[in-house]
């Protein structure tokens, strides 16, 4: 799959998942409001729900498809000056 596509498919996706999101945050509005406003549970759902709808947004427009990882070869090699980690158990 190119990289145009991909970016196209997380765009869609990201798409109906804001849509879905929209309705689900809508339907809980009015059941709050047909409840008589008390204490307003709904902003729960619209915390935790924009926070994954972020992190899918984030994912879908940002450009940072980098499958080659060889540019971290060797960073996270031991330093082989310091002392080695104990292997026994407490």
């Amino acid at each position: 799959m190119t990289a145009e596509a991909r970016a196209d498919r997380n765009q869609r996706s990201f798409m109906w998942h804001a849509q879905r999101y929209g309705g689900i945050v809508l339907l809980c509005l009015v059941i709050w409001a047909l409840a008589g406003f008390g204490y307003f549970w709904p902003a729960w759902v619209i915390v935790i729900g924009g926070l994954k709808l972020g992190f899918h947004a984030r994912r879908a427009y940002s450009n940072d498809y980098d499958d080659d990882l060889s540019d971290l070869d060797g960073v996270f090699d031991r330093d082989e000056r310091r002392e080695p980690v104990s292997t026994t158990r407490w």
